[in-house]
């Protein structure tokens, strides 16, 4: 079973929520005594190729002096534009480099995105079918949700600005901000390179969920 709400029984061999922060106590009266508790972004299920990028992306970011480089990106539907809050704040920070905007295939107003992106100076790239580990691997900077790609975003070491987008982000997004590993998106005005702790980000998930879980289930 995967969960991420530790609010209700299953009757499961192995039980997984790799909500960052969550503890295998919050499970232990929800499953039956057998049943092995996987928690935490240590065993968050990522594709292959963010793990692959890892050690590379370590010594780039090593090398980061400024933002050049900001990814927005807030899933596939985006129902509450999050993008276009985004794309406003980053305006309003006078930022000028390169913003690549990930939408998805059913993004509703892509339209929107397109005429605002025309009121900014930046060279702006909007992407459909995207390569996230590699658009990742290119940016300084994120702007997202503190969903599933919260995982991926650590793995590779990007800074990002997150906002809960859903009740089961809440969590994520409280915890990512006691820790430090995350700011909020309101926060972004002056910030630099020099404020993010890339050992902090990095710690949270390291891409090799899918190898611990194998060693266990299949």
């Amino acid at each position: 079973v995967i969960d991420d709400l530790a609010n209700r029984a299953h009757n499961c061999d192995y039980l997984l929520d790799q909500t960052y922060g969550r503890d295998i106590g919050a499970y232990s009266a929800l499953v039956p005594k057998k049943c092995k508790i996987f928690a935490g972004a240590n065993y968050a299920l990522l594709r292959p190729e963010f793990a692959e990028l890892r050690q590379q992306t370590i010594q780039k970011r090593k090398q980061t002096m400024s933002i050049d480089r900001i990814l927005v990106n807030f899933g596939a539907s985006d129902p509450d534009k999050y993008t276009l809050v985004a794309l406003r704040h980053i305006k309003d920070t006078g930022f000028t480099g390169t913003i690549d905007i990930v939408l998805g295939f059913e993004q509703l107003y892509i339209n929107e995105v397109e005429k605002y992106t025309q009121s900014m100076s930046n060279k702006v790239l909007i992407h459909q079918d995207a390569d996230m580990a590699q658009l990742m691997y290119e940016a300084d900077f994120a702007i997202g949700a503190a969903g599933s790609t919260t995982w991926e975003r650590c793995c590779l070491g990007l800074p990002s600005a997150v906002v809960s987008t859903a009740d089961n982000q809440d969590i994520i997004y409280k915890n990512l901000l006691q820790d430090k590993v995350v700011m909020k998106l309101e926060n972004i005005t002056n910030y630099s390179v020099s404020d993010f702790d890339y050992d902090n980000i990095f710690n949270v998930c390291d891409g090799l969920g899918v190898t611990r879980l194998s060693k266990y289930c299949f």
